[in-house]
């Protein structure tokens, strides 16, 4: 955030001309006064502390990230003569650092990289400013903005790679980009890669906040939100915005307000969005489809804010957490939410609103550029039947609250949980049945199940289709047969799911009965059934046995009111063939009409899973945060199974790795190469020791509450 100095004769980032605009007037000068970039900030402070060491550098991020602001910091640093001890930021007093606060600074060189009218004329500039430091001394930062233009001349920028790699002493390269992706891949592979993020939409709101104070502009918190949603989390933009809304000319500054930043800036008003909501919480269906049909929005776009709106009132009016969770969502004041509140509670009753909301909220489909508004609209009527109920959907009476009032949890005494597959076993140790080859085991139904689990709580993905292929009828005579054909559609289901959803998550079993023959069944979430469908009539069709083409391939949509019900539905299903003689079998409660005998198929794999839900990956990702998978399942948790506490667990495991892999740059960062084995073991210690010190098993590192072992 915003610091003043707390060092003599240094000036703050706020400039003494009054008339500046608020971009010019804050641009950082200081490590310490860049806002939000903890990472980049460590690595280029911990350079110059360690002794103001020159570095290759990309700095990565949107426009108006401060990509700029950092590498002038860091050139100003570099010449400083006496850089702060502590911070590595530069004096401002010493004739560089003046230098370069008049823009005089002989010392860094910037070039824009698309104003080159070729590749030769880039070079010739650089040859140029790299010539005249052979008679000069100090260091020398050539900062290249746009780098990307240099993709254009691919195959003649060997020349640069060269100086990149022996570049004279004391001179080093900044490149900055929007679009890493497109710079060459050996200039990229010579660089330290620095990436400058967006501002979180609470840490926005509180930059603008303090903007404003210090300039004595007055303000609605809500019209701050709005601005920082404008500003897509970047300071300058953001800072554009302000100065734009508060510009009154002669009249000084003007009050931001909510309808002001509308105004100006066309952003769509809350109206419509506060009014389906209020129909809702009566429950008017009429009244709902009719504000819905109305609002002049993309399906996709109301469909978005709807769900937000949902999150924000059940996170933050419901369970007073105070989380921000979209930019115009925030903006929409108190006195605007409290009618829907009411109305909700009127008809639900206060005590059983929270469980309400979450039924709405598990209502929702995972949202994809692929869904059809054709889709989008079925799920919005579907949401409204949930919406429209007169109560929530029955819960376990010994399941307790998941997401706490405010702090509540804090006060909680701690729960051990067994939280293992090894303990789950040493509890039914004394329980031992024949296997029989006829049937799915426990412990498969058990992979099953986590892998259920894990797909919701580390991926948000939830199942909502139900796949039957018959190998019979692809002309598949041995279970052999029957098994090449069940890994061929998968691979091809496999790359149709990749391109409607971006990933192949699914669960398999391979069977054999009466009623199916040999058969495969799959679980998979698609966004919209109708492509699945007509993909499934197309495949490998003319290897139907004729009159038979339309029973090969069987897909079922579960649209089992809230998600995860669809969801858990889909995996009860697939777990369907487990032996009924298993002492657990009774705590699953699979639905009548899903049990079946799965067949004995020999020594064939059993359960084609996805890779991104086997077991070891499920272990190598919560090794490499320190966030091991939680399991109601190998805890014997049973009357959690299907209760949704997979929700707020994808929340908290989003939030744990976002700060983890933060930890976890500025400490490879610290290292700035690694070329001998002791350096190698000296970062690996570190890193198991940063690791080591990350709460896993404890209830500090979830913010649902546990459940007690069996």
């Amino acid at each position: 955030m915003l610091t003043n100095a707390t060092e003599p004769n240094i000036p703050s980032a706020v400039a003494a001309t009054s008339g500046q605009a608020l971009v010019r007037r804050h641009r950082p000068i200081r490590f310490e006064q860049i806002v939000g970039q903890r990472v980049v900030v460590d690595y280029l402070s911990g350079l110059i502390k360690r002794g103001q060491v020159c570095r290759q550098l990309l700095l990565c991020g949107s426009v108006g990230s401060g990509k700029t602001t950092s590498a002038r910091i860091y050139a100003t640093a570099l010449a400083c003569e006496t850089p702060s001890p502590s911070t590595g930021s530069p004096c401002w007093s010493c004739e560089h650092c003046l230098a370069m606060e008049k823009d005089d600074a002989r010392n860094f060189i910037e070039l824009d990289a698309p104003r080159c009218a070729s590749f030769a004329s880039l070079m010739e500039k650089i040859d140029q400013f790299l010539l005249q430091r052979t008679s000069e001394k100090g260091r020398l930062i050539v900062f290249v903005d746009e780098a990307h233009a240099v993709d254009n001349y691919r195959d003649k920028n060997d020349a640069l790679l060269k100086i990149i790699e022996e570049p004279p002493a004391n001179v080093s390269f900044i490149f900055a980009t929007t679009s890493p992706e497109r710079l060459p891949s050996a200039l990229r592979s010579r660089l330290q890669v620095l990436r400058l993020r967006p501002l979180p939409l609470d840490s926005s709101i509180d930059y603008l906040s303090r903007v404003a104070q210090e300039e004595s502009i007055p303000f609605e918190t809500e019209a701050l939100a709005l601005l920082a949603g404008l500003g897509d989390g970047q300071p300058r933009n953001m800072l554009q915005a302000l100065d734009q809304v508060s510009d009154g000319g002669l009249n000084g500054r003007l009050r931001v307000t909510r309808e002001r930043v509308i105004d100006m800036f066309g952003v769509s008003r809350t109206e419509q969005l506060c009014s389906y909501f209020l129909a809702l919480g009566l429950g008017d269906f009429v009244t709902q489809t009719r504000v819905f049909f109305d609002w002049h929005e993309p399906v996709m776009t109301k469909a978005m804010l709807i769900q937000q709106f949902l999150l924000s009132l059940y996170i933050n009016d419901v369970r007073n957490v105070g989380v921000p969770i979209d930019a115009l969502i925030s903006s929409i004041r108190a006195d605007e939410r409290q009618p829907v509140l009411e109305a909700f509670r009127a008809r639900i009753g206060s005590e059983g609103l929270p469980d309400f909301l979450e039924d709405m909220i598990a209502s929702w489909p995972i949202m994809s550029p692929a869904m059809s508004d054709e889709a989008i609209l079925a799920h919005v009527i579907e949401f409204q039947r949930t919406a429209n109920r007169e109560r929530s959907l029955p819960r376990m009476e010994s399941a307790p609250i998941r997401v706490p009032q405010g702090n509540d949890r804090l006060s909680k005494p701690r729960v051990r949980r067994l939280h293992s597959d090894v303990a789950r076993r040493r509890a039914t140790k004394a329980v031992k049945i024949a296997r029989d080859a006829a049937y799915l085991t426990i412990d498969n139904v058990g992979r099953l199940i986590n892998a259920g689990s894990f797909a919701v709580a580390h991926y948000g993905v939830r199942f909502n289709v139900r796949i039957t292929i018959r190998h019979g009828v692809f002309g598949c005579k041995t279970q052999d047969e029957a098994a090449t054909h069940f890994a061929l559609f998968s691979k091809a289901l496999d790359s149709r799911l990749k391109d409607w959803t971006g990933s192949g998550h699914r669960l398999g079993v391979q069977e054999v009965n009466e009623a199916e023959g040999f058969c495969g069944r799959i679980v998979a979430f698609v966004p919209d059934a109708g492509l699945l469908k007509r993909w499934a009539e197309r495949w490998h069709r003319e290897d139907r046995v004729v009159g038979e083409e339309n029973a090969a391939i069987r897909i079922e949509v579960d649209a089992s009111g809230d998600g995860l019900n669809a969801h858990w539905r889909c995996v009860r299903w697939i777990c369907g063939g487990l032996n009924p003689a298993e002492p657990e079998y009774a705590h699953l409660s699979i639905e009548p009409e899903f049990r079946r005998v799965a067949g004995d198929i020999g020594t064939r794999t059993r359960m084609p899973i996805s890779d991104t839900l086997k077991p070891g990956e499920i272990e190598r990702v919560g090794n490499v945060y320190g966030l091991r998978f939680v399991s109601a399942f190998n805890d014997r948790a049973f009357e959690r199974l299907y209760d949704g506490w997979e929700l707020v667990e994808r929340l908290d495991r989003a939030r744990h790795e976002h700060d983890r892999e933060a930890a976890l740059a500025v400490l490879r960062g610290r290292y700035d190469t690694v070329d001998s084995p002791e350096q190698q073991s000296s970062l690996d210690a570190e890193i198991a020791d940063l690791r080591s010190s990350w709460p896993n098993e404890s209830e500090r590192s979830r913010t649902w509450t546990l459940w007690a072992p069996q």
